[in-house]
């Protein structure tokens, strides 16, 4: 048996209290709903590290999620044993630590070929809104240092009822000004209320206008996977649903656990 790839999901450790995540994916959001955190067992840890650098020279990718991978002390440790800096990759981080003293960001600096997974569905306010304990600028600070360091960016986007316009420009941000062109768009699943359908109709004839320029403008490679993607959401604005009691219900319940104002934020959402 030779290991070809693994994805290593140790825990739920997280400094993010995304709007549309939920306490298996935060650890921050298990303690807010006071919800027990799981962590993997550590006699499983050193079999699994032990695992990973027998056949490091053989693995196609490593897969680095969380939680907050860039948070997990794990990866450090297995970082340290691998050799094979030629080795594959692939992290899924908010990028939101300060990557001149992390850790695990300084042991990844040793790698040739790695993929940044990083998430902003939203910019500025938005942002520090859905991503909550996120700051754009921050963000922003760190998705160039990762980008001078050769790296791979990839942009992943949640749509949902409170970026259903803003995402489109949010994309064309991306593409524009960091010519980030491998981008992946996830339709929202769980909390069904907060999403894209849901919003009001003017919001969403909006989204179609947007979307519709966005395919015409020239910036995504026609009929390339992003292209499809971006024209899938068409279909979720099909959908006659609108239920802005829903979204409006939960971030009212949010904003109270948190001090935050999404009518501030989204006064385009409030009817």
């Amino acid at each position: 048996f030779e290991l070809n790839g693994i994805d290593l999901h140790w825990d739920n450790t997280c400094n993010f209290k995304c709007v549309y995540c939920n306490a298996s994916q935060s650890s921050l959001i298990a303690q807010e709903q006071g919800i027990a955190i799981n962590r993997t067992d550590h006699n499983n840890i050193d079999k699994i590290i032990a695992l990973i650098k027998k056949n490091q020279h053989v693995m196609k990718e490593i897969y680095f999620s969380g939680g907050e991978p860039l948070l997990v002390k794990h990866n450090v440790k297995l970082l340290r044993e691998i050799t094979n800096t030629q080795l594959p990759i692939r992290i899924n981080s908010n990028i939101s630590q300060t990557v001149d003293t992390n850790p695990v960001f300084t042991e990844l600096k040793r790698f040739n070929n790695v993929l940044w997974t990083v998430s902003a569905e939203c910019q500025g306010e938005q942002f520090n809104y859905v991503r909550n304990g996120g700051n754009w600028d921050q963000f922003l600070h760190n998705l160039n240092t990762v980008k001078a360091l050769g790296h791979q960016v990839r942009l992943n986007l949640v749509w949902f009822v409170a970026n259903v316009t803003s995402m489109f420009n949010t994309i064309e941000y991306f593409v524009k000004e960091h010519g980030i062109r491998d981008i992946t768009i996830n339709q929202l699943a769980g909390h069904d209320y907060l999403r894209a359908r849901h919003a009001p109709a003017d919001l969403k004839q909006q989204a179609q206008e947007q979307l519709d320029r966005l395919l015409a403008s020239g910036l995504i490679e026609e009929k390339s996977n992003v292209w499809y993607n971006i024209a899938r959401c068409s279909r979720e604005l099909e959908i006659a649903e609108s239920d802005p009691v829903g979204y409006a219900e939960y971030f009212d319940r949010l904003d109270q656990l948190r001090g935050t104002d999404w009518r501030q934020v989204f006064p385009e959402l409030v009817v």
